[in-house]
């Protein structure tokens, strides 16, 4: 989430081309990166009021991107059985088939303004990676310890393995 919110901010200006991203990470984690987004709380808030208010209840299906970009079938099929549909062959693409940015509806991979239609000005495109795993490359090691000192209890609890072996320490806000 880090990378992604991020080229986010860039895109919409509420950091300057060529912020640092160890600088990013450091006001992401502590939630000061935009009065209009700072309001939501951090990552780590967000997500764990959905899994302690709804994990075990019917009709709540926790599917995190990777495994969606992993093995969309597998996934595809919890969103069946969730919904009580008894298959979901002509929605779902054949084993091996890979979802891409390039599979983006009209307009959305294209060079294009989310809100007009209109190209970016920054030519920047919606969709700005259809992947996962870029923090492996993008984030420096210091930055990933800072995250999982910050979060590693709530990633954990998400079913993500740290890369790092930092003490974990109460999930900070």
């Amino acid at each position: 989430m880090a990378v992604s919110f991020y080229h986010y901010s860039l895109k919409n200006r509420h950091i300057l081309d060529g912020y640092p991203m160890d600088k990013f990470v450091s006001r992401y984690v502590t939630v000061e990166v935009d009065p209009m987004y700072n309001r939501w709380g951090s990552w780590a808030d967000h997500a764990m009021s959905w899994v302690t208010m709804r994990q075990d209840r019917s009709g709540f299906l926790l599917l995190r991107y990777e495994d969606m970009v992993e093995n969309p079938e597998r996934e595809l099929a919890k969103v069946a059985s969730l919904l009580n549909l008894m298959s979901l062959r002509k929605v779902v693409p054949s084993s091996g088939t890979q979802l891409s940015g390039s599979d983006a509806p009209p307009g959305e991979g294209a060079t294009q303004s989310l809100d007009t239609n209109q190209p970016h000005p920054r030519g920047q495109t919606f969709v700005r990676t259809a992947g996962s795993g870029d923090w492996r490359t993008s984030l420096s090691s210091a930055a990933i310890a800072e995250i999982e000192e910050a979060w590693g209890p709530v990633m954990q609890t998400l079913g993500y393995a740290l890369s790092s072996s930092v003490p974990l320490h109460e999930v900070r806000r």
